[in-house]
């Protein structure tokens, strides 16, 4: 599989990080084919809900964002030392937090997550892009 990375960003795990690091993302896409400047929506809400999580529920003093493409799709990525709980659903409709991952579901191609060394956690997901067909 042929994997173009487009770039990452370290940004300190702060709610305050989230609107500079979705500008980064779209201006990131903005260059990039048709195909791909139609997701740019669907791939800026997508890191940030999974990058608000890991400012949310992660443990560490920073957070890395970063963006590959492939064949046929964008993946993005966030990683962060990992908090006191691992990725779930909450079944409440409605509560006041838990859509993000619900969010990612009905987005996303595929998306999940990785355990990494050192108490870390990758959360990830793809949003097809048309290329490739």
């Amino acid at each position: 599989m042929s994997w173009i990375p487009l770039g990452a960003r370290t940004v300190p795990a702060d709610p305050a990080c989230v609107r500079p690091v979705r500008r980064w993302l779209a201006g990131l896409l903005a260059g990039r084919s048709p195909c791909v400047r139609e997701i740019t929506d669907d791939a800026v809400l997508l890191l940030s809900e999974t990058l608000t999580n890991a400012v949310r529920y992660g443990s560490g003093p920073t957070v890395t964002c970063s963006v590959a493409l492939l064949p046929d799709a964008l993946h993005i990525e966030v990683t962060n030392r990992a908090g006191a709980t691992l990725p779930h659903f909450v079944h409440d409709a409605d509560a006041e937090h838990g859509r993000g991952l619900p969010i990612l579901d009905a987005l996303a191609r595929a998306w999940g997550y990785r355990v990494l060394l050192q108490d870390h956690l990758s959360v990830w997901c793809e949003i097809e892009t048309g290329r490739g067909r």
